[in-house]
């Protein structure tokens, strides 16, 4: 009887021993799926969205050119005759502190926020317009909303709800184009940015 209830006994503790190990290892996977999607899908789109916040308010063009596609840049170069990629961000970069200036005076601290990713569910169908604007082997896309809360030195502070689009091709992840809300993208600056609204760039249809 004492046999009995000790067999029992282990039989009990052994399928706990069991089950625990496969509670351990349901674990280990759910949370390897979650870094999974979360690193294919958000990572690289929320480490760019930062970097590009970054460079708006202490960065210069040059800096934002070297997040765009070498392809791209390339053959953007070799076909313009007024102004390069650098040039063209300058543009952009400064109509943004423009703004901000007149909002907060000079800038102290940015930070980004993301608020939405999404993305893109025709990747295959404008594959080839990205090729023929040089970006070759596009993979992923993905449309990112982000909140800019820019503070001045002064302590005043504005927040600047810019969408961005970013790209994965051969060459890596790269950022395609930042749309700016209106107010600053219909400031004027010291270079006519005539060329500027001529660059081309690729929008992909998001999904819901």
């Amino acid at each position: 009887m004492g046999q009995s209830k000790e067999r029992n006994s282990n039989e009990k503790s052994g399928f706990l021993k069991k089950l625990i190990i496969v509670l351990a290892v349901a674990i280990v996977v759910v949370f390897a799926v979650f870094y999974v999607i979360y690193y294919r899908f958000s990572y690289q789109a929320d480490k760019l969205a930062k970097e590009t916040a970054r460079i708006y308010a202490f960065g210069d063009g040059g800096e934002m050119a070297d997040m765009i596609a070498p392809g791209y840049v390339k053959k953007f170069e070799d076909s313009s005759k007024v102004l390069s990629v650098s040039d063209i961000q300058d543009i952009y970069i400064n109509k943004f502190r423009a703004y901000t200036d007149e909002q907060v005076g000079d800038i102290d601290t940015i930070e980004c926020k993301v608020t939405d990713i999404q993305a893109v569910s025709n990747i295959e169908d404008v594959q080839q317009q990205f090729a023929d604007n040089g970006v070759k082997g596009v993979s992923q896309y993905r449309s990112v909303e982000a909140d800019w809360i820019v503070t001045g030195k002064d302590g005043g502070e504005v927040t600047v709800h810019v969408q961005e689009c970013m790209l994965k091709c051969d060459d890596g992840w790269y950022v395609d184009y930042v749309r700016m809300p209106d107010e600053i993208d219909s400031m004027s600056t010291p270079v006519d940015s005539g060329d500027a609204d001529s660059e081309e760039t690729t929008e992909a249809e998001t999904t819901e």
